[in-house]
């Protein structure tokens, strides 16, 4: 996987997250609290920084979400 791909996956699962909050109507601070994460946290999360799988984990499980890959031919 190259950089690039990474730091796009990131990006978008980033931008989804915040989708997610924002259609909750939830603050940042409401999902870090929620989800034991740090405030800084979740605003990495959501600018697509990288940050470990276990803090993705926690926000999935908050917001009742799964995590797929798929690969398909392009």
């Amino acid at each position: 996987m190259t950089d690039s791909f990474r730091a796009e996956v990131l990006k978008n699962l980033g931008t989804n997250l915040r989708k997610i909050r924002i259609e909750k109507g939830l603050t940042t601070a409401d999902v870090a609290l929620h989800c034991d994460l740090s405030l800084n946290s979740i605003n990495e999360i959501e600018k697509g920084n990288k940050v470990s799988f276990t803090k993705f984990k926690r926000l999935l499980s908050f917001y009742n979400k799964r995590f797929e890959i798929v690969i398909s031919d392009r």
